[in-house]
């Protein structure tokens, strides 16, 4: 541009000598600037939208106030696939029923050693055996005469695993469970018993809580909470992350405690 070259209109989009076109912001020099103008042909920006088409503050899905190039798309999800829903379905039912199955038949045990279910009574052992433990040790198998205390019960053939150096002739106080074995009534049994229940409901949990979190439309990632997912996954995700960290924390202070009771045990 040469001195004498009267100076350019504002808004005009002419500056250094050469024409840029129309002005960038649209609407700020007038009416008959801008997109849609009889001087610029592109359409005009969408109603209620502010400079290059920009939301609202605060419009977008994430909530967040939006930058100058608009608000990011929404996060895509993967479409459901049958065969993972089938094999989803059949993994949890699978955990579900192993999990039931086997605290079930340590709760029997539970509960019978604190002598809160079965029949008391006395075992007199007629031949013992010793059976030996995976890591020395072991106990006396023995087959004998159950009499229950009331006298109701009276089991010839009974057979007890009992603690070593059991002799023939010899009595115990047993526990008769439902399903016909016997065991002691012993605190320390009743300990690692629930150390194993616990245990178990933690890890089951867990494998609850993997196939609901490869759910295409479920995001488990640092900074988002689990409740923000779509139903049902907003509230089972929670519910089985809390099931599973709390249940392994009283595996561990039950075990804690067993050793504790034992130590105090072989001290007294």
């Amino acid at each position: 541009m040469s001195q004498g070259d009267p100076a350019p209109a504002r808004g005009t989009g002419f500056r250094h000598g050469v024409d840029h076109g129309p002005p960038f912001w649209p609407g700020l020099t007038g009416a008959g600037a801008g997109a849609g103008s009889a001087a610029d042909p592109r359409p005009p920006a969408p109603a209620g939208t502010g400079p290059v088409g920009m939301l609202p503050p605060g419009t977008g899905p994430t909530g967040v106030p939006p930058g100058p190039y608009g608000t990011p798309p929404p996060r895509p999800t993967r479409p459901p696939s049958i065969p993972f829903t089938v094999i989803g379905v059949l993994f949890s039912a699978g955990v579900i029923v192993l999990a039931v199955w086997l605290v079930g038949m340590v709760i029997g045990g539970f509960r019978a050693s604190l002598g809160w279910s079965g029949t008391s009574g006395t075992f007199t052992a007629s031949v013992c055996e010793h059976q030996s433990g995976s890591r020395g040790g072991g106990h006396d198998r023995c087959s004998g005469t159950f009499r229950s205390a009331d006298g109701a019960i009276v089991d010839t053939g009974a057979i007890a695993d009992v603690r070593p150096n059991f002799t023939s002739g010899e009595s115990e106080k047993l526990q008769r469970k439902p399903d016909g074995d016997y065991v002691e009534t012993r605190a320390a049994d009743a300990w690692e018993d629930a150390f194993v229940i616990f245990l178990m409901v933690g890890i089951a949990a867990w494998l609850l809580f993997l196939p609901c979190a490869a759910v295409g439309k479920v995001r488990v990632e640092k900074g988002v909470p689990l409740r923000s997912n779509p139903q049902p996954w907003g509230t089972l995700l929670p519910l089985l992350a809390w099931t599973g960290l709390g249940f392994v924390a009283l595996s561990c202070l039950t075990l804690f405690a067993m050793l504790l009771f034992l130590l105090i045990s072989a001290l007294v």
